[in-house]
C-alpha cells in the first residue's frame, strides 16, 4: 500500500482518509481521519491541519472573482449562516422592489439579476453582515474587504471557475491558512501518482483528459468520453494495490466530477 507523508499526518489516496487523528482534534469535525470533510473535489489539505470549510465571501455564482481573498469558516453550519443571509438579503430586496421571477428562470438566475441591479455599496453592506453571521471579526472584514470585492462581475455565473485563489486564504481570526482547488484539481492530486505508476494505457489516457478538463472545465464531453479508461484505470490501480474498494471509491468521485461539470460548467 503507498501512502504520502504531508508534513504531520500519513495520506493513504486509496481509502481518501488519514491514517492518523487530526491534530486540531475536533475542531474540524467529529471524524478526525478524514480529509477535507469527504469533498477532494473541492479543497485541499496540504498541511494535515486545515479547519472548517473555505467560503468565497463574493459568491462566485452571484460573480465574485475566483481570486478574491477567500476565509476559511469555523464548520459547514457557520459556512451556511454567511450563505443564507446573501439569499434573504437578496429576498428581502426583490420584495422591497415587487421583483418576481419570469417563466423558466431558474432560482439562482432570479438571484443573480436581483442582484446585479443593487449598487456596490449594497453589494459590499450584504457581503459584509454575512460574514459576521459567519463568525468573522470586523477587523479581519475590514482588512480584506478589497480583496474580495476587486474584480467582481456582479450577476454572473463563475462557480466552474473556482480554484485556488491568488488573494489567498485567511481564517476568522486573519491569520493565512491553505486554499481550494478548482474542479479536476484535487481529483489529480489524488489519483495521478497512481495513475502515472501503472502501466496500463487506459491511466494515461485518463490523466491526459483530466488535464485537458483542467484546462477547459466547461467542457463535460471530456469526462464523460473518457469514463471507460477511468474505470479500467482504476480497476488496475485496485488490483495492484489489493484493494476491491478503490475502484469503486474513484469512479464514484470521477462520477461526481462529471455531476459538477454538468451543474455549474457546461457551456449554454
Amino acid at each position: 500500500m503507498q501512502t504520502y507523508t504531508v508534513r504531520f499526518r500519513h495520506y493513504d489516496p486509496a481509502l481518501g482518509r488519514w491514517l492518523e487523528r487530526d491534530p486540531l482534534d475536533y475542531e474540524d469535525s467529529m471524524n478526525v481521519f478524514q480529509y477535507v470533510r469527504s469533498a477532494p473535489l473541492n479543497e485541499v489539505d496540504p498541511s494535515g491541519l486545515a479547519g472548517g470549510p473555505v467560503h468565497h465571501p463574493y459568491p462566485l455564482y452571484l460573480g465574485g472573482d475566483p481570486n478574491q481573498t477567500c476565509l476559511q469558516l469555523s464548520d459547514d453550519a457557520t459556512h451556511n449562516k454567511a450563505h443564507l443571509h446573501i439569499d434573504d438579503a437578496i429576498s428581502k430586496e426583490a420584495r422591497r422592489l415587487r421583483i418576481g421571477r419570469v417563466p423558466g428562470e431558474s432560482a439562482r438566475d432570479f438571484q443573480r439579476r436581483v442582484w446585479q441591479g443593487m449598487s456596490s455599496r449594497q453589494r459590499r453592506s450584504i457581503i459584509r453582515e454575512s460574514l459576521r453571521a459567519g463568525g468573522v471579526d470586523d477587523s479581519v472584514i475590514d482588512s480584506h474587504m478589497r480583496g474580495i470585492c476587486k474584480n467582481a462581475d456582479p450577476g454572473t455565473n463563475r462557480t466552474c471557475q473556482r480554484k485556488r485563489p491568488s488573494g489567498g486564504v485567511y481564517n476568522s481570526r486573519g491569520a493565512k491558512v491553505g486554499g481550494v482547488l478548482g474542479a479536476g484539481g484535487a481529483f489529480i492530486a489524488v489519483f495521478d501518482a497512481q495513475a502515472a505508476a501503472s502501466s496500463d494505457p487506459n491511466c494515461q489516457r485518463m490523466r491526459d483528459a483530466l488535464k485537458e478538463f483542467t484546462a477547459d472545465p466547461t467542457n463535460c464531453d471530456i469526462l464523460k468520453s473518457a469514463r471507460a479508461a477511468a474505470d479500467a484505470c482504476f480497476l488496475s490501480i485496485g488490483e495492484a494495490l489489493g484493494d476491491g474498494k478503490f475502484p469503486c471509491y474513484a469512479l464514484d468521485q470521477w462520477d461526481d466530477l462529471i455531476g459538477l461539470c454538468e451543474v455549474n460548467c457546461r457551456k449554454p
